[in-house]
């Protein structure tokens, strides 16, 4: 090939035509390129995200005409602007053709820069056929230029045309890649950057390619050539630039009409959001269960507090039926439960969540209850709220039996205090309106010595009532003293011997020294009295009494003195065991009713006085084998001060 055919190789270019140019059309050319530049960008973005498949590649064969027709009306509007001594035409063929390679290199950057996935070397890719695009649609039109000269290049000039192409439009095209990537269609001012940076690569190319165009006079006479009329040539230039403009201001109002629905979508979708993580935040402040399930009855709204107890160990419980979770956790937690009908409490919960009313009080896990309420949303769901009332159900069934149960003992002592009661009344009126009796010194005696015994044990159930009563309403008061409990206990087996006459046996096992503890001394002696009085009414009158200290090893804050009492009567079952102790005992149990004279309260007053006195009450008993009652009280050391002041 000879260079010299087409460079300016070896030739004088100060013997070149003198060129001039119009600005206003040099500047009318760069606001061709940059309006296709814009419309390119914007297109560039929505081919982003368009998804593969026709439509796609319609948008991409859009782009790549509007940056194509863009280019060449930008250079032959260019070409109306330069200005040479002689007459300029242009092959109508060539002028044609020329606007292929723009459409070309555009379509083939809009492909491989219009993909999130592509990367570097996709974009030095359309770059280099985005600018070489640009070169050969000029140089074509170039060749389509009819001129009595001698046309040639500048070989610089002519490689820098090339090179001011392809670096400019790398930029433009690395801002429009740095749009796509980011998805935001909302970036016009970087679109507007970039499609000027379009136009500078557009306009820059062919300007630097005309200041390479060299064209010679020659004395060759005019040929007769067929050559567009630069008048048809401004005109055909006019209608592209109108479409371009068109092209862009479509684009612009698309582009503006897309930033406004993505604005409205963004901020609907942003709403949204918060919306939904204050519901959220909202819903796990909650102590509740809560869930909401859609119009198909599929869950679709959860707090932690739901899943954990009905879906546990599945993270994302999203689409389930409310049956299905229902029955499922049913069988859960029920399965090793014989007494719970599964179908039962499955069907309870389902006719509540069809038709919610009132709240449900439901078990959903052995031994506990909650509170569920529903509702009905206006979209055809359902909302589903289960509180935890297991502490105040516990409660209301507690005051239940302890309400019976006061009741029950209330009945039972009627009967009880009457006893006596009605005997002191008998006995008085036959003294009173009976001669013969009261004329009788010794029937008189036994009279008097039966009123005697039916007051005292009047007294004795009234005395336990009036215990009872007052260390439930808290004013028994105790008033804490360290004192030795030998003499005591030896003082209160002397007196329960004398009342209740020879057949009584108590024997002792005691240390020969003081024993001391740190409670309350009318506590103790009371506690001690009620323990030896059951032993001696249900043990046959056969009591042992023994004391039993804690090893020396154990630190002096911690040790207890057991006081134990043990007789050998016949015993109580298992059954009866678990009631006595308790508050009203004759509610609890038959045994007790028909087994006990008294009001049954002696052992529940043992064992609140041990509790106010910081100590233990232990009852072991076996049928046929007797009871053993164990009291543990704080032990004390002393000085012999305090062991006299004690005395």
């Amino acid at each position: 090939m000879d260079l010299g055919s087409y460079f300016s190789i070896g030739q004088d270019a100060s013997a070149a035509l003198m060129a001039q140019y119009d600005l206003t059309l040099v500047g009318t050319s760069y606001l061709i390129a940059g309006l296709a530049g814009f419309s390119f960008i914007r297109l560039l973005v929505h081919v982003a995200e368009q998804p593969n498949g026709t439509g796609r590649t319609v948008w991409q064969i859009v782009g790549a005409l509007i940056m194509g027709l863009g280019v060449w009306a930008m250079h032959f509007v260019g070409m109306l602007a330069y200005r040479l001594p002689i007459p300029i035409g242009y092959d109508a063929a060539l002028t044609a053709v020329s606007v292929v390679p723009a459409i070309g290199g555009s379509f083939v950057a809009m492909r491989l820069v219009g993909n999130r996935t592509h990367g570097t070397r996709a974009l030095l890719l359309g770059s280099i056929a985005f600018g070489g695009g640009i070169g050969a649609m000029h140089y074509t039109g170039m060749a389509a230029m009819q001129v009595n000269a001698i046309v040639r290049y500048d070989i610089v000039l002519f490689c820098a045309s090339i090179g001011v192409a392809v670096a400019l439009g790398l930029l433009a095209l690395s801002i429009a890649k740095w749009i796509v990537r980011r998805g935001d269609e909302l970036q016009i001012s970087a679109s507007v950057l970039a499609a000027g940076i379009v136009g500078f690569a557009v306009a820059g190319m062919h300007y630097t390619a005309m200041a390479s165009t060299l064209c010679f006079s020659t004395t060759v006479p005019d040929p007769i050539f067929s050559a567009y009329n630069p008048d048809i040539l401004a005109a055909l230039t006019g209608i592209a630039t109108l479409t371009i403009l068109a092209a862009a201001g479509g684009a612009l109002a698309y582009d503006r009409r897309l930033a406004k629905e993505v604005l409205q979508r963004e901020e609907a979708s942003r709403r949204a959001m918060v919306s939904d993580r204050r519901l959220s935040e909202a819903m796990e402040t909650l102590a509740d269960d809560f869930a909401i399930f859609d119009a198909a009855d599929r869950l679709v709204f959860w707090n932690s507090h739901f899943r954990d107890a009905y879906v546990p160990g599945i993270s994302d419980p999203s689409g389930m039926q409310f049956e299905s979770i229902m029955r499922d956790h049913l069988n859960r937690t029920f399965a090793s439960d014989p007494d719970v009908d599964v179908m039962d409490r499955a069907g309870e919960i389902m006719e509540h969540h069809a038709s919610p009313g009132a709240p449900l009080t439901w078990q959903p896990f052995p031994k506990e209850w909650a509170l569920v309420r529903q509702r009905h949303t206006s979209d055809g769901g359902t909302v589903f709220l289960s509180t935890d009332i297991t502490d105040v159900k516990r409660a209301e069934l507690q005051a239940e039996r302890a309400n019976r149960a006061k009741t029950e003992f209330l009945h039972s002592m009627s009967h009880e205090l009457r006893t006596p009661l009605n005997g002191v009344i008998g006995i008085a009126e036959m003294l009173l309106t009976v001669d013969s009796i009261r004329n009788d010194p010794i029937r008189s005696n036994e009279y008097l010595i039966d009123i005697k015994g039916s007051g005292e044990h009047l007294l004795t159930l009234v005395s336990d009532i009036l215990d009872m009563a007052a260390i439930e309403r808290g004013s028994h008061q105790m008033a804490l003293e360290t004192f030795d409990i030998v003499k005591p206990i030896s003082e209160i087996a002397r007196t329960m011997r004398s009342a209740h006459g020879p057949d009584v046996s108590i024997a002792f096992d005691v240390p020969d020294g003081p024993v001391h503890i740190k409670a309350d001394r009318r506590a103790f002696r009371q506690v001690l009295i009620n323990l030896i009085s059951n032993g001696i009414q249900h043990g046959g009158g056969q009591v042992t009494i023994s004391i039993a200290s804690e090893d020396a090893d154990v630190p002096a804050g911690a040790r207890f003195t057991r006081v134990i009492v043990s007789d050998t009567g016949p015993g109580m079952s298992g059954d009866l065991l678990e009631v006595v102790g308790q508050p009203f005992p004759h509610a609890h149990s038959p045994q007790v009713r028909s087994s006990s004279t008294g009001s049954g309260l002696g052992l529940a007053i043992v064992s609140q006085l041990m509790h106010l006195n910081a100590g233990k009450f232990e009852i072991f008993s076996e049928e046929m084998a007797g009871t053993r009652t164990v009291t543990a009280w704080k032990a004390a050391q002393v000085t012999a001060k305090v062991e006299l002041a004690g005395d």
